[in-house]
């Protein structure tokens, strides 16, 4: 989401004329977009604008994205933050950077988006990888886990207009990407506020066009993997089978307060049916640990219960109270180094299974799509369909390639 918020910012500039350079390169505007998922992205966002502000005195700086969105006040406030914009109204970015540089005054051009009934048409025009392109169906997020403050600061599910998603493959596919990521805040919502085309309606579509290959998606919620859902994609052949199955926690008293709205073995299921559809197939997820009330015997139950599951990846991250959401004023708030020490844990037996996971697949043959050199010479890199990262050397470039190779 990100990525391509901020590429379709870019793309704002270029087509009105200007030039889109490096970091540290001489540069009129600095766009930073900031994040607000929890205390680490908040830090950083303010880092980064710091530099800005240090590496560029003159430039106009303007801080957009989520944390701006959260806290313009304090954005405003940074040092040499000349325009705040948050996560609507980023298509006039342009004009705002002009009448700054007309008129000299701080801009706070942040606009509430908690009633937001349409979808703001940003689009992109390509990104650096030649090989993948994020294709953004949705914004905002309807759920109200505990935790998170995503829906304050990106307002109700919009979903974007079918035909227009169609205009973006098409052109991504031109532009010759073979891959797509379907992304948004919260994808397994698209079409609610349609009333017409659904999620598998883009996938048909996506995967009708001729010169993409694969097709990924952004996070999905276990309640996505219905039996009709799973039967949808196994359709499409270009589906990739790697999913990004949300759990948050393994433990149903922990899901329970996270106000997740489904079970530990609602979760199995899920997986179960991707499984039976998929059976190569590369499951991730995200886990929060030290969320407010976690027990020792429940952490140790979410854990046991991802010691279950064949995962490819586990994304674990500690619990970080975010101001204005419930879990940040629940009792039972849970130590810094408790944190640390479950995030530890969790990232051990995520090593343990990939490596696993990957052990299954020695010696077999399976395409790859290569994405450019690594830094040993005369090497490249890629991945499976199911996301496993392969390492291959060749005499010729095979960058945005897909390759049979034999696993060793």
């Amino acid at each position: 989401m990100s990525a391509y918020d901020a590429e379709a910012m870019v793309n704002l500039f270029v087509a009105n004329g200007y030039t889109a350079v490096g970091f540290g390169e001489p540069a009129d505007v600095i766009v930073v977009n900031t994040c607000t998922v929890t205390g680490v992205s908040d830090k950083k966002s303010r880092q980064l604008i710091r530099r800005a502000a240090g590496t560029y005195p003159n430039a106009v700086i303007i801080a957009a994205g989520c944390y701006a969105q959260a806290f313009p006040d304090l954005t405003a406030k940074l040092p040499g933050v000349d325009i705040v914009v948050g996560t609507g109204g980023r298509g006039g970015i342009v004009g705002l950077a002009e009448q700054y540089i007309n008129e000299k005054i701080q801009i706070n051009a942040v606009t509430d988006v908690s009633g937001r009934e349409t979808y703001e048409n940003l689009s992109v025009t390509g990104f650096k990888n030649r090989t993948r392109a994020f294709l953004k169906i949705e914004d905002g997020c309807d759920n109200r886990c505990a935790y998170c403050v995503v829906p304050r600061v990106r307002g109700p599910a919009v979903s974007r207009a079918l035909y227009d998603i169609e205009r973006e493959a098409r052109f991504f596919a031109r532009e010759g990407f073979k891959e797509i990521v379907v992304t948004g805040i919260e994808i397994a919502s698209y079409g609610n506020d349609l009333n017409g085309p659904g999620l598998l309606d883009v996938v048909k579509t996506v995967a009708s066009i001729d010169g993409i290959e694969r097709i990924r998606f952004g996070s999905l919620p276990p309640g996505a993997f219905t039996d009709a859902f799973v039967r949808g994609l196994k359709q499409w052949p270009k589906v990739c089978d790697h999913f990004h199955i949300s759990l948050q926690s393994g433990c149903d008293a922990t899901l329970k307060r996270m106000n997740r709205g489904y079970t530990a073995d609602d979760y199995k299921r899920a997986v179960s049916r991707v499984y039976g559809a998929f059976p190569d197939a590369g499951v991730a997820a995200d886990v929060i640990a030290g969320f407010p009330g976690e027990t020792d015997n429940e952490f140790e139950d979410s854990l046991k219960f991802c010691e279950g599951i064949p995962f490819i990846k586990l994304h674990a991250f500690p619990y970080s109270p975010r101001a204005g959401t419930p879990a940040a004023s629940f009792n039972g708030q849970i130590s810094e180094d408790a944190k640390k020490a479950r995030v530890k844990q969790y990232i051990g037996l995520s090593e343990t299974k990939a490596l696993t996971f990957k052990k299954r697949f020695m010696g077999k043959t399976m395409p790859v799509l290569f994405e450019g050199r690594t830094k040993t010479p005369g090497a490249y890199e890629g991945y499976t369909t199911n996301y496993i990262k392969i390492k291959h050397k060749s005499e010729t470039d095979i960058s945005g390639q897909i390759i049979d190779v034999t696993i060793k």
